[in-house]
């Protein structure tokens, strides 16, 4: 049973911490003037996707920051393409 509740712990734990860098990458790009969004590939508004460096995009529904034209989200605020 101790083991139980060690491991239901330990997922809470993680789980806080998962939600926690969402939490803080949603505010950088709020902050940096994009948006959060839902995108239809797992690339949402990288700059590397936008600027044609290799990257192998997923087809899964996935929240990201779409920073508008001519703007990227380079993992930590949306800068000019």
């Amino acid at each position: 049973m101790k083991h139980y509740i060690k491991i239901m712990l330990i997922l809470v734990v993680f789980g806080f911490i998962f939600m926690s860098g969402c939490s803080k990458e949603k505010l950088n790009c709020t902050n940096s003037g994009g948006k959060w969004t839902g995108f239809s590939n797992s690339c949402v508004d990288s700059c590397d996707y936008v600027r044609g460096y290799v990257q192998v995009c997923g087809q899964i529904l996935t929240q990201g920051c779409d920073c508008g034209p001519d703007m990227c989200w380079n993992g930590n605020s949306c800068e000019k393409n």
